[in-house]
């Protein structure tokens, strides 16, 4: 009775007060100034419910707000220096951090950590979701090796990811497919013509994710090649966009107004330091022997590996999440145990031609003018001096 008390007091004195159409004086209180509220609230409209604030648009829908971010623990904890004691002992200083495992997780002020969803939800949640893919289907594939959306085994408001080494490192895409997957839920949990979901992110998840086919010297090889395949560009203007050995009667190089593809197209005579014949050898792909000397046997990747132990009857009891969750190791084991090969030896190789693929830092600099064309065998992607250091 005395929180009742001291909340009515708080009412009185903190509230909004406002007046209705009807000319009633009310007094709206929100929640998060008295402790006791919320759970009064609760007592008497469990779950999500009550009144949304009278200041709200009648017209929209109340919003569910998650708030998404991630940590990491690691086995070890490793520091630069340690304590000694007087006789000279110490604690043994691991080399490194050891195995990490990271979480990604959401949580509201409506559902707390996670979302909360029952058994049967998830049920009708992978009901819904069977054969159907997701929107991204290449972040899809960079993470579950395919687009089909699987089966989900366990919440996916709280992901936790091993990560390091063969297993890969948590980036965008695993952050878009967690969202995508999270979404299936909340519009099971949630009537989506009474309820909307925005979601805050850790600024962190989207370091490693980029606008496809978006401008990225990173991503691009020296010569041709590579699976950046990135939009053309404008050529503004002469300053910054062209350099010293800039031809202006070349045709094969840039024009100021006019875009400069980076890629390379059939019509093209193809990169300029090559030879015409070189040219015409290397203009489309070839497969070639590998010399049976340089033949080895080598891992199969862990996407690989999870495609053959799917067709067993333990990898589809497994499942694909599950698999691809786990480390390449313990993969490999459960393959030799079924007698799976988990190793593969090449014999033949592929070698890129240049029509079709994106152009390498060397041939758009070429066509900028930066290149010197009778010097060309100089350049170096990186320079290193006498004494070891980079030359700018």
């Amino acid at each position: 009775m005395n929180a009742k008390l001291d909340l009515y007091d708080q009412i009185i004195n903190d509230g909004y007060e406002y007046e209705t159409d009807d000319g009633i004086t009310m007094i709206e209180f929100h929640v998060d100034d008295h402790s006791e509220l919320q759970k009064l609230a609760e007592e008497k409209y469990p779950g999500v419910g009550g009144c949304v604030s009278v200041r709200s648009d009648p017209s929209a829908k109340p919003i569910i707000m998650f708030g998404q971010d991630e940590a990491i623990y690691n086995q070890n904890l490793v520091n630069s220096v340690q304590w000694v004691s007087p006789d000279g002992e110490r604690p043994i200083l691991p080399k490194n951090n050891g195995m990490g495992k990271m979480v990604s997780a959401f949580q509201s002020r409506e559902t707390g950590w996670g979302s909360g969803i029952t058994a049967d939800q998830l049920k009708e949640v992978n009901r819904r979701r069977e054969g159907q893919h997701y929107f991204d289907k290449d972040a899809a594939i960079a993470v579950n090796g395919t687009s089909k959306k699987p089966p989900l085994t366990s919440d996916p408001f709280v992901l936790k990811f091993e990560f390091g080494g063969t297993n890969g490192y948590w980036t965008g895409n695993h952050t878009l497919v967690q969202v995508e997957d999270c979404f299936d839920c909340f519009y099971v949990m949630f009537d989506r013509n009474e309820f909307e979901c925005v979601m805050q992110f850790d600024h962190s998840s989207g370091h490693a994710k980029k606008r496809i086919n978006g401008l990225d010297v990173k991503g691009m090889n020296k010569e041709w090649g590579g699976s950046n395949y990135m939009r053309s560009t404008m050529i503004e203007c002469e300053e910054g966009f062209i350099g010293p050995y800039y031809d202006k009667t070349n045709p094969h190089m840039v024009k100021v107004g006019e875009e400069q593809s980076m890629v390379f197209a059939d019509s093209d005579i193809g990169p300029f330091h090559l030879t015409e014949q070189e040219r015409v050898n290397n203009k489309y792909d070839r497969v070639l022997d590998i010399p049976l000397a340089s033949q080895k046997a080598t891992d199969l990747l862990k996407k690989d590996l999870v495609a053959l132990l799917l067709e067993t009857d333990f990898g589809r009891a497994m499942g694909s999440t599950t698999l691809l969750n786990m480390r390449l190791s313990d993969l490999q084991n459960k393959a030799k145990a079924i007698d799976i090969p988990t190793k593969e030896t090449k014999t033949k190789k592929t070698k890129k031609g240049w029509s079709g693929k994106p152009k390498g830092i060397f041939q758009v600099l070429w066509e900028r003018g930066f290149i010197d064309p009778s010097n060309w065998k100089k350049y170096r992607m990186k320079q290193l001096d006498d004494n070891g250091d980079l030359v700018p």
